[in-house]
């Protein structure tokens, strides 16, 4: 577009001439496409001459602009009307996202009325220019990583905030560590102490359940001894019976000694007498023997006890110290076992704990470092600016001086957009690039002849590239345009 002059903007770029370019669901009815561009019709237009097709805006206008006549009954003279039954049809025909055919791309479906938005807001597959001038594009959903991790024009600022930030998650990384080794020793320390009062309470068992069987064996040995001096006791009685058995029988030989002593002689009653004697001492005797083997019996009885007892304590005392001692033996084993690893891995937490101590010095004398730099920077960065403003004003106000007295030429006078009469060289302004860019717009120029009398032309302009260079170039179009 021409450059502008009074109150009109320097350039008026067109809408882009065509119909809605989509990937269509289902292809479109063919009475909802336009005759020029053979693409549903964009704000579709009755031409007032024959209303049976309709037309985009931007192709009937071109075509009305370029001076033809109507594209279907040839009448020179014709006007247009936009038909909004024909357009909400068309706004309402199903399309895939612009970026379905990239890898792994959108999966959007959705009306015509909604892409534009789709695109503008919500497709994460949108290619994106680097805010950081690098001159890379990448999608919407991975251009926030490289504009804040990876692209090498990003503020030194933003470049020592990233290393900040990773010193800070390091330090945290070790600060988590750490607490997850304090929790892994506190809980060794209480199944250390779970099971030495397990251990204390099987020895505890242990030594319950052994004097258990240590009261019963005793239990066992009195009962014995009792059958034992019970036995003794029935041998004695039977004994004693058999002895006043004896006397019995030996008291009838003497009576019947007596009656036949009595028949004999009167010389034999004192041998009688004399074996009567006999027999009352050996009674006598017996009777004796009788208490003497009684009072033996009862000391040892009383010294089988005695001798019973203290050999159980005896033997009791030597099974509490034996398995005393080994369950000490087994507790102090068991916990040698358990403190041994526990001190190494102590140990071995104590370096790293004073390793990330260093570490986290040295980070923190780093960040100090950076944060220093970064103020001299700064400092730097702003004197610099300073002293190129000052001299661009210098230079301004020598240019503004210079070209007080100077006269435009008249190629580059602002030219209206009715003008015909131009001839090269001429001047065109584009302006608000990034907002054509952005939105996919192109610039047209007012038209031009090549020479006086020579052919007529008009640019095109596409910020994005076309064919081979979309995406990638910028392409400039030339039109050759119906002349007078």
């Amino acid at each position: 577009m021409a450059e502008g002059g009074g109150d009109e903007p320097a350039c008026q770029p067109l809408p882009e001439a065509g119909g809605y370019d989509y990937t269509y669901v289902e292809d479109p009815p063919e009475n909802l496409t336009c005759p020029i561009c053979i693409l549903p019709c964009k704000e579709p237009q009755i031409i007032d001459c024959c209303g049976a097709k309709k037309f985009c805006l931007t192709c009937i206008d071109r075509e009305r602009l370029a001076g033809k006549p109507c594209p279907l009954c040839r009448k020179e003279k014709f006007q247009t009307l936009i038909d909004r039954e024909h357009e909400r049809k068309i706004l309402a025909l199903k399309v895939y996202c612009n970026q379905k055919e990239r890898e792994g791309g959108c999966q959007w479906i959705g009306e015509v009325r909604h892409i534009e938005d789709h695109l503008e807001k919500d497709c994460q597959y949108v290619l994106e220019e680097c805010k950081w001038e690098c001159g890379r594009k990448y999608a919407r959903k991975d251009i926030g990583f490289h504009q804040e991790d990876e692209c090498r024009n990003r503020p030194w600022k933003l470049v020592l905030l990233k290393k900040v930030e990773a010193l800070e998650r390091l330090c945290e990384a070790q600060r988590g560590s750490l607490k997850e080794k304090d929790r892994i020793i506190k809980e060794m320390k209480e199944k250390m102490d779970g099971d030495r009062k397990e251990m204390e309470a099987k020895m505890a068992d242990g030594i319950k359940e052994l004097e258990t069987k240590i009261e019963t064996k005793m239990v066992n040995n009195t009962k014995e001894l009792e059958e034992r001096i019970a036995m003794n006791q029935e041998q004695i009685e039977e004994g004693n019976n058999i002895a006043v058995q004896n006397k019995q029988e030996m008291e009838e030989k003497i009576n019947e000694m007596e009656q036949t002593i009595r028949q004999n002689d009167e010389g034999s009653r004192a041998e009688i007498a004399a074996v009567k004697g006999g027999l009352e001492n050996l009674h006598k005797t017996i009777e004796e023997e009788k208490g003497e083997v009684e009072r033996k019996l009862v000391k040892a009885k009383e010294e089988i006890n005695r001798e019973t007892t203290r050999q159980l304590n005896v033997r009791i005392e030597e099974l509490k110290l034996e398995v005393e001692k080994k369950f000490k033996a087994e507790l102090k084993q068991q916990e040698n076992n358990k403190i041994k690893p526990l001190e190494e891995h102590r140990t071995k937490m104590d370096k790293e704990i004073t390793a990330a101590g260093k570490t986290v010095g040295d980070l923190a004398v780093r960040f100090q470092t950076l944060q220093d730099g970064l103020k001299k920077m700064d400092t730097r960065i702003q004197r610099e600016a300073i002293d190129r403003i000052n001299i661009i004003d210098r230079q301004f106000e020598a240019m503004r001086k210079m070209s007080s007295g100077f006269k435009i030429p008249e190629w580059q006078r602002p030219l209206p957009l009715t003008s015909f009469s131009n001839i090269p060289p001429c001047q065109f302004t584009m302006m608000n690039f990034t907002y054509h860019k952005k939105q996919g717009k192109a610039w047209y120029s007012p038209p031009f002849y090549s020479e006086p009398g020579g052919y007529k032309f008009c640019l095109r302009i596409d910020p994005n590239g076309m064919l081979e260079g979309k995406e990638s170039h910028l392409s400039v179009w030339v039109y050759v345009m119906r002349g007078r």
